[in-house]
């Protein structure tokens, strides 16, 4: 019903009169909102208990409250400013205007907040940064300081990377895309996950790239492969778009990342 009533003008109006940052069909916006969604819901049922206790009123606000936040940023989040114009804030002003039932704050955008479940209200990012702590003996190069946009964007990755989604920051240089995903990745629980950093560059062939990813798995049983012990594996890849195009337009190495997704 949500995605009836908020989902499909939404996709329609970015895919119509606004520009991302790559383009984007109206189904991967979709399957990133619901990714988004299954990321703060899991399987439903703690959440279904939790609107029944809320009641007939509270409940089905809290949720369509989340569902605005996921179609914000699983749609919206892809969206790009430039020289053409700041394709964020003119997403800000049409999503107040087109649904006046959803009520944000007037300070900032609708990207500057998440929900809070417990209030039932749209809460400011920044009460929610964790202040810098430094450590002493810290490597310069490690130092990381959190940011508005730095929080936003990892708090995505804390609802979709259990769940073995893909996520792919773009943007230029110096934007802060790697030490991000740095971050979270020395943060993440060892005895869940293990991860391996993998660099692109113009030489990186589909061989290359398969003898990378095969390096830190192991013989399960028969030909099934997989990282050591019960943990699940994370490749980080940096510079995901600098292996060589080939005479038939197509980088290899992202045609077999693509073969793996979609196998």
């Amino acid at each position: 019903k949500l995605f009836d009533e908020y989902g499909e003008k939404t996709f329609h109006h970015i895919s119509r009169n606004l520009k991302t940052i790559v383009p984007l069909p109206k189904i991967n916006l979709a399957m990133s909102t619901a990714y988004i969604l299954e990321g703060i819901l899991g399987n439903g049922e703690a959440f279904a208990q939790k609107m029944k206790q809320l009641g007939a009123e509270d409940g089905p606000k809290l949720f369509e409250m989340i569902f605005m936040y996921s179609i914000v940023w699983g749609a919206g989040g892809s969206l790009t400013s430039d020289k053409s114009g700041d394709y964020k804030s003119q997403f800000d002003k049409w999503i107040r205007a087109e649904f006046p039932r959803i009520v944000y704050p007037e300070d900032g955008t609708v990207f500057n907040y998440a929900v809070n479940q417990e209030t039932l209200e749209f809460e400011h990012w920044t009460v929610r940064i964790q202040p810098y702590v430094h450590q002493p003996g810290t490597v310069f190069g490690n130092l990381y300081v959190n940011s508005l946009e730095a929080q936003q964007l990892t708090a995505i990755l804390d609802l979709v990377v259990p769940y073995r989604r893909p996520v792919c920051f773009v943007g230029v240089a110096g934007t802060g895309k790697t030490t991000i995903m740095k971050d979270k990745l020395r943060n993440i629980d060892g005895e869940l996950f293990m991860y391996l950093s993998i660099n692109f560059n113009s030489f990186t062939s589909s061989m290359i790239a398969q003898l990378a990813i095969e390096s830190v798995l192991e013989k399960k049983t028969g030909k099934t492969y997989g990282p050591p012990g019960s943990r699940k594996m994370i490749y980080f890849i940096d510079d995901l778009n600098m292996p060589t195009v080939d005479k038939y337009g197509t980088q290899q190495p992202i045609a077999l990342l693509r073969q793996a997704f979609d196998y």
